[in-house]
């Protein structure tokens, strides 16, 4: 197996290989520094593509997991000067969308990247988890206009930045009267309004090829904001649990969002999952070492698996 990633999950490589599992890492940005198409004109056929590693054509599974897409982009924007930032995100857009492209046709994909990034829209994966049945459903509004939330309402934004104006970014976090008047006061931006809901754990269920592990988080909301990375100290407590919904949600997942691999965020509400965000990429070694031994184990199973064909 190949993991072809960016620097965002470069360390869950790092992790795996530490392990003894056998899996090779490629960089994503690393391949579009040195990628090459030659058409052939006249003559019929398919272009000519060099700078990609033949090991992901040789690959029995390669997983394009770059940890978040939009972390990808702006690596691969790192050194661009900022007056010329908009112009060059428009030239790595196209290159990208090639290799993103090129990949499915000629390399075994755990997930092919345009199926990982359409369920990665927020709106259209709550749409496909809203069909499912035996799930809870949060209470879920797309506004485009911020300032139509109200006080209560947990606000996210539709993509995985933070900004709202030059001195303020906004993360998951219970909408108030102040929160609001920042956006207002801000450029209008489309925005994720959640119900709230209260728990005391949080589940983590990572599915790899059908290979998986459960991580219970404790968690007690002490401010308005609700993101997960700004306590550290749940974090260290996040544990291994056997996974506490029936294993048919996850084929209906799977289904739905048309999906092998992921990492779903959720609670339990009346025997029930209630879905915050079923993520096509992403991050593991964050978690304290009792999860990643068993999150290596269930990778490592996939892998077998994959390495018998």
């Amino acid at each position: 197996m190949v993991l072809l990633g960016s620097a965002a999950s470069a360390p869950d490589w790092k992790f795996l290989a530490g392990r003894s599992i056998p899996i090779a890492w490629s960089s994503i940005p690393e391949i579009l520094t040195r990628l090459n198409v030659v058409l052939a004109g006249e003559v019929r056929g398919e272009a000519t593509v060099t700078g990609i590693p033949d090991s992901l054509q040789e690959s029995r599974c390669v997983w394009y997991n770059p940890g978040a897409f939009d972390q990808l982009e702006d690596e691969l924007l790192a050194d661009v000067p900022p007056e010329i930032t908009r112009f060059h995100r428009r030239q790595v857009a196209v290159v990208l969308q090639f290799l993103e492209d090129w990949l499915p046709a000629h390399c075994t994909l755990a997930d092919p990247p345009s199926t990982q990034r359409q369920a990665s829209n927020k709106i259209l994966q709550s749409a496909a988890l809203a069909q499912i049945e035996d799930c809870g459903h949060i209470e879920t509004r797309f506004l485009g206009d911020p300032r139509e939330a109200k006080p209560g309402y947990v606000l996210k934004h539709i993509s995985e930045g933070r900004h709202v104006s030059a001195s303020q970014a906004l993360y998951a976090q219970v909408a108030t009267e102040e929160s609001l008047s920042v956006l207002s006061d801000g450029t209008t931006t489309p925005i994720i309004a959640q119900r709230l809901l209260e728990y005391d754990t949080e589940f983590r269920t990572f599915s790899f090829g059908g290979e998986r592990a459960t991580v219970a988080i404790p968690r007690t909301r002490r401010t308005d904001i609700v993101d997960l990375q700004f306590y550290a100290d749940e974090i260290s407590r996040a544990h291994v649990c056997e996974c506490p919904v029936n294993e048919t949600i996850w084929s209906s997942i799977e289904s739905a969002l048309g999906l092998t691999t992921f990492a779903a965020d959720y609670v339990l509400g009346a025997g029930r999952p209630y879905f915050f965000e079923v993520n096509p990429v992403f991050t593991m070694s964050w978690l304290p070492g009792e999860c990643l031994d068993a999150l290596a184990e269930a990778v490592a199973r996939w892998v077998h698996r994959c390495s018998r064909g």
